[in-house]
């Protein structure tokens, strides 16, 4: 029942961010890669700079801390 606190102008918006996304994600399945390898990609390139590091950054430096995330490249 949690859609009917959508308005209709809600839901449109959230197609419209679909749309502009799905050629981006489409593209990681275009691939002969194993379909884990795959997902894991899209974590790797949209989830984790985004969200996921910001948001360590972001509660330790709240908290006066100093943390390390894994090293995540070459």
């Amino acid at each position: 029942m949690y859609y009917k606190a959508f308005t209709e102008n809600d839901k449109e918006n959230l197609i419209v961010n679909y749309q502009e996304i799905k050629p981006l994600i489409e593209s990681f399945f275009k691939t002969d890669y194993h379909p884990i390898n795959q997902l894991t990609m899209i974590d790797l390139k949209l989830l984790l700079p985004e969200n996921y590091l910001m948001v360590d950054d972001k509660i330790n430096m709240a908290n006066s801390l100093e943390s390390r995330v894994p090293f995540l490249d070459y």
